[in-house]
């Protein structure tokens, strides 16, 4: 069989597997895997709700994922990025959401999105930098016959520790309003190139360079308000000549 690793990049294979930790693992998943939906995020939060054991039922994992998924749309519909024309992108199950918020139905909300929602989502959880976390640091295996997640002792390690839990939860959610707010800002959620001569970040695609400065409210909540290098405190307000501005 074909080591998918192989194909990953060191420096994203050193970030996991150097510290060899459960959370490690975790922020890999969160920092490098692919965006094309907020998917892995709802997912994350599902599992990090569950108490240590062996085995997961699709259908009880359910429920949270959606509950998560109608929480962030309702504010963000940027959920699957945007398309061709820059408006969100809309799906059978971000219209069901949608109708959901009127009718509050969630008995059709529910036969809707468990058609759709974990197609997906279980074999692209562990991918990341076009290659796949090693089998040694899975957080769960899936068993789609019987329609359960095997969790690891990663997962239930980490699970137990409720520090750890609620620092990657809460990791988890920054993140999950950082890709939101790139896709409503047409940002790429990868492609990042800093510009010595103007001091600035930009997103790249395939035409241009875009500023990213409107995205610093995403990014500060991201960082707990604080300089990511000397720890002080960051005040959006800020003139650019003062020391809390966040350059």
């Amino acid at each position: 069989m074909y080591n998918l690793e192989l194909k990953m990049k060191p420096e994203i294979k050193n970030f996991y597997s150097e510290e060899n930790s459960s959370a490690s693992t975790w922020r890999t998943i969160l920092l490098f895997g692919k965006n094309s939906s907020t998917y892995k995020f709802a997912l994350t939060s599902a599992l990090l709700k569950l108490n240590s054991r062996d085995e997961i039922p699709f259908n009880e994992l359910r429920k949270e994922f959606i509950l998560q998924m109608v929480k962030h749309h309702k504010t963000a519909p940027n959920q699957f990025g945007n398309d061709r024309f820059g408006n969100a992108m809309v799906t059978k199950f971000t219209k069901a959401i949608d109708e959901y918020n009127l009718d509050n139905n969630w008995e059709k909300l529910e036969n809707i999105a468990k058609n759709s929602i974990f197609n997906n989502v279980f074999d692209a959880f562990h991918n990341v930098g076009g290659s796949s976390i090693s089998k040694e640091h899975v957080l769960f295996e899936t068993d789609f016959k019987s329609k359960k997640l095997i969790l690891t002792d990663n997962l239930n390690s980490l699970i137990e520790d409720d520090f750890l839990k609620k620092e990657i939860q809460n990791e988890n959610q920054s993140r999950w309003r950082i890709v939101e707010e790139a896709w409503k800002s047409g940002l790429s959620t990868n492609l990042l190139d800093y510009n010595k001569e103007d001091g600035n970040f930009y997103s790249i695609n395939q035409f241009e360079r875009t500023n990213i400065r409107s995205a610093v409210s995403a990014l500060i909540p991201y960082q707990q308000g604080k300089c990511f290098y000397c720890n002080k405190k960051l005040n959006t307000k800020a003139h650019k000549n003062q020391h809390d501005f966040p350059d």
